[in-house]
């Protein structure tokens, strides 16, 4: 953060048991460091979120945050409804609202949020409302992108940067992207493509200019 303050969302299985799912719930607490990463402190909140109906893990999971301009930090929660939710921390990452909806729809799967040097944020998820055709299986063929220059009161319409290849296996994915800018500006996404009983498994990477992403 701007503090200086190391602030890390991590999730974890809970003692409660979802006998229909067959598993443990999942639920998120972060995690902060003032010296560098020498010592931890837990924070106070137990972040959980509605469990839907999307199969997969349950709960509250693969957590992201990034500060706003207003000092707030954004995270941004991956969930089994078909759309991420969203808690704010006025503190630092000490304590969060109770988690909301947001208007970005999802599969089961996490996103990756960045804020660029100029300030405007990126964020790249399997933007289910934008797909071509209809949620196949785990829904996660077609990887999107988009940007925010207001501190994400508004976006970009995203843009599909990867995608399930003619010819390929259904249920391949393209998913966990991780974002990067680079010392000319440019934004590094780094993701998965896996699946089609397990005859993929590789990582694959694209160099992306923002000002694209806006157009």
């Amino acid at each position: 953060l701007e503090s200086g303050r190391i602030l890390i969302p991590l999730g974890y299985n809970t003692d409660n048991y979802i006998r229909e799912r067959g598993e443990y719930e999942r639920r998120i607490v972060t995690v902060y460091s003032e010296d560098g990463g020498e010592t931890w402190v837990i924070g106070s909140d137990n972040i959980a979120t509605p469990i839907g109906l999307l199969m997969g893990h349950t709960g509250a999971m693969e957590p992201v945050v990034v500060e706003l301009g207003d000092g707030r930090v954004w995270m941004i929660i991956r969930t089994q409804t078909p759309c991420f939710h969203e808690s704010f921390s006025e503190d630092g990452g000490k304590t969060w609202a109770h988690p909301a909806p947001t208007q970005f729809r999802a599969p089961n799967a996490p996103a990756a949020v960045l804020r660029l040097t100029d300030r405007r944020l990126v964020l790249c998820w399997n933007d289910v409302s934008e797909y071509p055709g209809e949620v196949i299986r785990s829904g996660r063929q077609y990887l999107h992108i988009a940007v925010s220059s207001d501190d994400g009161k508004s976006w970009s319409r995203s843009k599909l940067i990867a995608r399930r290849e003619e010819g390929e296996h259904e249920n391949i994915n393209v998913r966990y992207p991780f974002l990067c800018e680079t010392a000319d500006g440019s934004l590094l996404v780094r993701y998965h493509r896996t699946g089609g009983g397990g005859g993929i498994n590789r990582r694959e990477l694209l160099r992306i200019d923002p000002d694209w992403i806006a157009e």
